[in-house]
């Protein structure tokens, strides 16, 4: 059972007040609890960050920046989602080696960099690994593609009946239902709307947002249950998602939802790599071939 150290506490601003080590174990693992309780709106943010420039006609060419949409939960739902991505980890760990695919899942897992060590493979160590595949082959041909927005586009129908594949049931508990439901049907509320909301920011004339107050001076609970009522509710900034796929990125159970949830096309594309003598890998939404074979290995393999 995962019980949580210091270094899982969560000291960021959100919606609730900060909660004491002892208290998280019992809350999360009471499954009465889990199954009626009511999620909090997470908070949502866009990450952005620069690209190297691309080299065009033998000149570099500056590329837009990246972004990516952020959506994290308060503190206690955080303790919810990571306890219930304790629970299904194992399970989804076993499948792996039961598969036989332990070796090409390389995204949000602890893959020791030994046999029986604690010390567990960075990304340094997983580029290394292709590598070495590479030079272990020969002569052969590298095809790297990606997902299109992955986690944004899950389907929720899916999601559910790989979860229920996780946990060997036809129907999830009432305690799963609950949190599935969360990670899909969840609401959010724009982080710097709040802020303007609860007077720690400002628009300016420029259209641009500033803070009011010092960034430190900022509370972790950003709110009491009333301000949050009549200054987020009440204001009609709390966002639902109503689609039928996607989940966000920023939860602590999002990573291990979407391993699971391609567990079938991973099995497919390592079982085509191995007939051709090569090496598959995944790196979340990031997939690598490595074949023997020139151009039109790599082209099939695209294929």
């Amino acid at each position: 059972m995962w019980s949580p150290s210091k270094s899982d506490l969560k000291t960021y601003r959100h919606f609730d007040h900060a909660i004491p080590i002892k208290k998280i174990l019992p809350l999360v693992s009471d499954a009465a609890y889990v199954a009626a309780h009511k999620f909090m709106p997470l908070l949502h943010f866009e990450k952005k960050w620069r690209r190297a420039p691309k080299k065009e006609a033998g000149k570099l060419v500056r590329r837009k920046p990246k972004s990516r949409e952020i959506r994290y939960p308060c503190r206690k739902d955080s303790y919810i989602f990571k306890y219930y991505r304790e629970l299904l980890s194992e399970r989804y760990e076993d499948a792996l080696v039961s598969n036989g695919i332990a070796d090409c899942i390389i995204a949000y897992r602890h893959i020791p960099k030994h046999p029986g060590t604690e010390s567990c493979k960075s990304n340094i160590e997983f580029a290394r690994d292709a590598i070495e595949a590479v030079k272990e082959i020969g002569d052969c041909c590298a095809v790297a593609i990606d997902i299109s927005d992955f986690f944004g586009s899950m389907d929720h129908s899916r999601i559910k009946l790989t979860w229920q594949s996780l946990l060997g049931v036809e129907r999830l508990p009432d305690d799963h239902f609950t949190v599935f439901s969360a990670l899909t049907k969840y609401r959010y509320v724009d982080r710097d709307a709040a802020y303007v909301a609860l007077g720690y920011s400002a628009l300016g004339s420029d259209g641009k947002i500033r803070y009011r107050v010092k960034p430190d001076q900022i509370p972790i609970q950003i709110c009491s249950n009333k301000q949050f009522r009549e200054k987020i509710v009440s204001q009609g900034l709390v966002q639902k998602h109503t689609k039928d796929h996607g989940i966000p990125q920023g939860c602590p159970l999002s990573d291990l939802i979407a391993n699971a949830y391609l567990m079938e096309f991973d099995i497919g594309l390592a079982k085509y790599a191995r007939s051709k003598g090569g090496r598959y890998f995944r790196y979340s939404d990031d997939i690598l071939f490595v074949l023997p074979g020139d151009g039109r290995a790599a082209l099939a393999a695209f294929k």
